[in-house]
């Protein structure tokens, strides 16, 4: 079972359908209402992928910014969805939730997949489900409320130690790098 959160319109969910010869049951979460729609449109020929028009973080209404027609743009947080066109965000209201555990009928995952541009931390901080892989997109240099230190130990309080199995390069310019983590 995999957790696809920050799901967009579906590359990450479809990418790994195409390799899954398992058939494994993807759970998309994607807050923002114009990327999910395409989510839903793009993933509907797919029966093992559930879809959720919700955001992951504290049971509560909340701001999402985005681009119109750049998706992968939108952020809980204005900074890092603005890129160079602050004049052009849009606002909208999103749903958040904290009961995964509740909404999936799941209490483990095989894979937890977190691209939240910039809100890793807040995620991480409210889901309360085990996971064998942790694939993550950390924030660089972009805004983040978190120090990379205080997310690799949270990470590590909330499943235990781990190696990581793969960690993209790591520039103080870039804006984010990616990281697959293995639980011990």
């Amino acid at each position: 079972k995999v957790l696809d959160i920050g799901a967009n319109i579906g590359q990450f969910a479809i990418t790994l359908n195409k390799f899954n010869s398992f058939n494994t049951k993807i759970f998309c979460f994607e807050p923002n209402p114009v990327a999910y729609k395409l989510l839903e449109k793009n993933t509907k020929n797919y029966k093992n992928i559930s879809t959720y028009n919700l955001g992951i973080g504290q049971n509560k209404k909340s701001s999402l910014y985005y681009l119109p027609n750049k998706s992968a743009t939108g952020s809980l947080i204005l900074k890092n969805s603005q890129n160079k066109e602050p004049a052009k965000t849009v606002e909208t209201t999103i749903q958040l939730t904290n009961e995964i555990r509740k909404i999936t009928a799941i209490n483990e995952f095989d894979l937890i997949k977190i691209d939240v541009e910039g809100y890793e931390f807040e995620v991480i901080k409210n889901i309360s489900i085990k996971t064998k892989y942790l694939f993550i997109e950390i924030s660089g240099n972009r805004q983040r409320n978190y120090r990379h230190s205080e997310i690799f130990k949270l990470i590590e309080n909330k499943w235990g130690q781990f190696d990581i199995i793969y960690q993209d390069t790591f520039q103080k310019e870039e804006n984010n790098f990616e990281v697959l983590l293995k639980f011990t």
